[in-house]
């Protein structure tokens, strides 16, 4: 599971900077060969900011959630799931605002895999976070679980 994790994360990183990118340079859409009348949303006048939030959002994202799971930090179940929802809202905000491609339709199937195996590979409550309670400095537990003070400091 975690190599699957590690393909898709890996893919979406690299294809969200790279086009982040090329869109930040060519504003216009001309290195993707995008023209601007594939927008049907007035909210941009180019591909400048789009492309921004492509790079900085999901790229950067991606490229974090990569290096999560591959130094098997803590909460990268976590990140995974939250990445792959943030790619499935970005898609289905970007199929609203565009004309219908099939690369929408594979970064959406992409978002739901990231989304599954972090669910999956997580203990199955992603939204939890289990601390041990917080013992004064110099206590100490007996076994029924009462914090008391030590005694002899």
């Amino acid at each position: 599971m975690r190599a699957a994790l590690l393909l898709v994360q890996g893919f979406l990183a690299v294809n969200a900077l790279v086009g982040g990118v090329l869109l930040m340079r060519a504003p216009d859409g001309g290195l993707l060969k995008l023209p601007l009348g594939f927008m049907h949303s007035d909210l941009f006048a180019d591909f400048f900011r789009p492309g921004a939030l492509l790079f900085d959002v999901l790229g950067t994202g991606h490229r974090a959630g990569f290096l999560f799971t591959l130094r098997r930090y803590r909460y990268a179940s976590r990140v995974a799931f939250i990445l792959g929802s943030g790619t499935l809202i970005w898609t289905g905000v970007q199929m609203l605002m565009t004309d219908l491609y099939w690369l929408q339709g594979l970064f959406a199937a992409l978002g739901l895999v990231e989304l599954v195996l972090g669910r999956r590979m997580g203990d199955g409550r992603p939204w939890t976070i289990r601390c041990a309670p917080r013992r004064p400095i110099g206590a100490a537990a007996d076994d029924g679980g009462v914090v008391r003070p030590r005694r002899g400091l």
